[in-house]
C-alpha cells in the first residue's frame, strides 16, 4: 500500500509471519527511488517497548525530564524524519502509547513541526 501524499499513513495489518518487514522495505525503496522521502527507513520492533521507557523511545526527551535523562533525546518518530517508520507488533504497546501514535499520525502534529514520514503499522 503506497501512500499517496508525504505525510500520508500505511496501514498494513497481517498476521506473523507474513513478511510486513520486507514489505515495508520494499514500499520505502521504492518511495525513495521516486524522490517522495529522502529520510531513513526506520524499523521498530513494538514487543522490544515496555512500560515508560517506550514513550521516551517513541517520542523522545529533554534533558532532566525524569530521573536518568542526562541528555536530550530525539525519539524514533523523530529519527524517521522525512523518510518511513515501520512499527512492527504495535498491539503490543500498551494503549496509551498507541493513542499517540495514532493521534500524532492522524493530526499530523509531526508535520506541523516539520516533519513528513509514513507508518506501517501491524493492526
Amino acid at each position: 500500500m503506497a501512500a499517496r501524499t508525504p505525510g500520508a499513513v500505511d496501514l498494513a495489518p497481517a498476521e506473523w509471519p507474513t513478511g510486513k518487514s520486507l514489505l515495508a522495505r520494499r514500499i520505502y525503496e521504492r518511495k525513495r527511488l521516486k524522490h517522495q522521502v529522502t529520510g531513513p527507513f526506520v524499523e521498530v520492533n513494538c514487543a522490544t517497548l515496555k512500560g515508560g521507557s517506550a514513550m521516551s523511545a517513541l517520542f523522545g526527551h529533554r534533558k532532566g525530564a525524569f530521573t536518568g535523562a542526562v541528555a536530550d533525546r530525539p525519539g524514533l518518530l523523530r529519527a524517521a524524519d522525512k523518510g518511513m517508520l515501520f512499527l512492527d507488533e504495535i498491539g503490543e504497546l500498551g494503549l496509551d502509547e498507541q493513542a499517540m501514535i495514532r493521534r500524532n499520525a492522524s493530526c499530523e502534529l509531526l508535520s506541523e513541526q516539520g516533519f513528513a514520514y509514513t507508518v506501517l503499522a501491524n493492526q
